[in-house]
């Protein structure tokens, strides 16, 4: 298993078993970035690896938007998704930087 990734994903699942309600968006948004990152990982092409990192960018983007809306309606102690929102945007900062790494690449 990745270990940032995975990690993200075990975390999402450990808060879940917590408090069940008001996780299904997040459990939605944040289980498929480790799979996507373990997709793109066994790309077939940079253009595929890309296309592949997008997604995963997507995903962790959209969990970190479903954290945004249960704090911001207080559905849950912000403290409780804190350190979870801070990992969706540095795992969310490290995709992006590793797209425009693979973009701009030279071909071999």
């Amino acid at each position: 298993m990745n270990s940032e990734f995975g990690s993200f994903a075990q975390w999402i699942f450990a808060q879940k078993r917590r408090c069940s309600r008001n996780w299904t968006a997040i459990v939605g948004a944040g289980t498929p970035v480790g799979g996507n990152y373990r997709a793109a990982a066994r790309a077939k092409s940079r253009a595929d690896f890309v296309a592949k990192l997008g997604i995963v960018e997507e995903e962790c983007d959209e969990a970190a938007y479903w954290m945004e809306v249960i704090m911001a309606l207080k559905l849950l102690k912000p403290s409780r998704l804190a350190k979870l929102h801070v990992e969706a945007g540095e795992l969310l900062a490290i995709i992006v930087a590793s797209i425009k790494t693979a973009r701009r690449a030279p071909r071999s």
